[in-house]
């Protein structure tokens, strides 16, 4: 069983790092959230169509990663 989580918390970085079950997590960038969520509201205000859903992008936090293999 291989195990992907989302957000990595500390306690799942430890669990990667650990070679436990949980393999993987995928992970947020706030800031271009942040960034995205402003240039779509100005556009809203603006009157222009904004999208219905909007993709940010997210990264891979592994075991690798962690320990720098």
């Amino acid at each position: 069983m291989i195990v992907v989580g989302y957000d990595a918390t500390p306690e799942a970085r430890t669990a990667i790092a650990s070679d436990t079950l949980l393999k993987a997590d995928a992970v947020q960038d706030p800031v271009e959230i942040g960034r995205r969520t402003i240039e779509i509201v100005a556009q809203a205000l603006a009157g222009q169509d904004v999208p219905p859903v909007v993709a940010v992008s997210v990264s891979l936090l592994t075991r690798d990663s962690l320990v720098g293999r």
